[in-house]
């Protein structure tokens, strides 16, 4: 009950991932992230298990990679580990730019992925075209942002069939969307809608409302502490004014 967006910038070296699902409080057990903060490593990488999480997938294979293991043979390992992989869909994306996948075949059903260039989709109980609008949407995007191509990716993926149960259309209750840059000690974005009806919708007006206010909010009292109530005057106002 989950379709995901996982990806690299090849032109800024950012890596993010947005989720949505019909499942609640999924920040508990996805993603999982490795040598991405305080500054993007060359071995980060983020691990997403969905469908039927496995949270130790992300460890395990966090523990392969740094020992040089091929994606083939993570695959090999999490076969021999993990007894209920074939309910599992999993994706990795490394700061180098390695991009896998994997769908398992008792996963829920409709369910598949598309590995990209820098970039893959997956998801379970989908529509028809869920999959294939977020590959037209992320594809599309080329140039933008990366926190506002994922964005959109999601988007599309909803407006494009999003996520059914037993043959009928269920919404998202959960949406996360993460961007790390290696710019600052924290993410580029780092936002969540949780136990909400409209998720996606509702991340788009944070996303819009919020992320470039908080960039320079928190920008400034890392860096400029000193002159924070000149650079960031009215700051708390305009957040307050985002809700009304």
């Amino acid at each position: 009950m989950t379709f995901t967006v996982m990806a690299r910038c090849a032109d800024t070296g950012a890596i993010g991932i947005g989720i949505a699902t019909a499942s609640a409080n999924c920040s508990k057990v996805l993603p999982s992230i490795k040598g991405l903060l305080p500054a993007v490593q060359p071995d980060g990488a983020i691990v997403c298990s969905q469908s039927m999480c496995n949270p130790m997938l992300g460890y395990k294979a966090f523990e392969l990679l740094d020992q040089g293991k091929s994606f083939d043979e993570i695959e090999q390992a999490f076969v021999a580990d993990d007894e209920h992989l074939a309910y599992r869909q999993v994706g990795i994306v490394t700061a180098s730019g390695g991009v896998w996948a994997y769908t398992g075949a008792s996963c829920f059903p409709e369910k598949g992925h598309f590995v990209g260039a820098d970039y893959l989709v997956m998801g379970n109980c989908l529509g028809t075209d869920t999959l294939g609008g977020m590959q037209e949407a992320f594809e599309e995007g080329q140039g933008l942002d990366l926190g506002e191509r994922l964005l959109r990716t999601l988007e599309a993926g909803r407006a494009s069939g999003g996520q059914y149960w037993e043959g009928k259309p269920i919404g998202e209750l959960f949406c996360s969307l993460y961007v790390y840059d290696g710019r600052n000690p924290y993410p580029k974005v780092d936002m969540r809608v949780d136990f909400d009806v409209s998720a996606v919708e509702k991340m788009r007006r944070m996303y819009d409302q919020l992320q470039d206010r908080t960039e320079q909010y928190f920008d400034a009292m890392y860096r400029r502490p000193h002159l924070f109530k000149d650079t960031v005057s009215g700051h708390l106002l305009e957040v307050a004014a985002a809700q009304i």
